[in-house]
């Protein structure tokens, strides 16, 4: 009789704690979950009342964050190309790095916000965010060792389109 006692207790005991655990295992369903691509869309929607579509290609995205003379380079860069229609270009630095003027002539697909929030820190740190059929296809961070290879990848990106 003790031993079956115990064996009762022993296994409500296992019994709560499986249960306990089971709820706080609570993982979101696949509807629950955001894409980066809908974080985006949302955050574009909220912030500039802008919407993507099929249309933009790509997110540039410069800051003034990490290497300073890298994104000096590639603001240049997405300056000598800003009339590619394909690109939404978000500006996060408020111009005390970097001079951000020259982007200010150009209205329509350039948005500045200098502390853009949006889950994941995908806008923190100068990237170009590659868009293909409403997803996000590829991320590619601006790295200073590889400055010419993706400097390049952005031209041909842009060339194609």
């Amino acid at each position: 009789m003790k031993k079956f006692i115990q064996f009762l207790i022993y296994s409500n005991i296992t019994l709560m704690l499986v249960l306990f655990a089971q709820s706080c295992n609570h993982l979101p369903n696949v509807s629950e979950q955001k894409t980066t691509y809908q974080l985006l869309d949302e955050y574009f929607i909220t912030k500039h009342k802008f919407e993507l579509s099929d249309k933009q290609k790509r997110i540039i995205v410069i800051t003034q964050n990490h290497c300073m003379s890298c994104n000096k380079m590639f603001a240049t860069l997405v300056l000598d190309n800003i009339n590619d229609s394909s690109s939404v270009i978000l500006v996060t630095s408020d111009g005390s790095g970097l001079n951000i003027g020259p982007f200010k002539q150009h209205k329509g697909l350039v948005f500045f916000d200098n502390s853009p929030e949006i889950e994941g820190d995908i806008l923190s740190s100068t990237s170009i965010i590659k868009l293909k059929s409403m997803s996000v296809d590829t991320i590619v961070k601006l790295d200073a060792r590889s400055l010419e290879v993706q400097f390049s990848w952005f031209l041909n990106d842009i060339a194609e389109n």
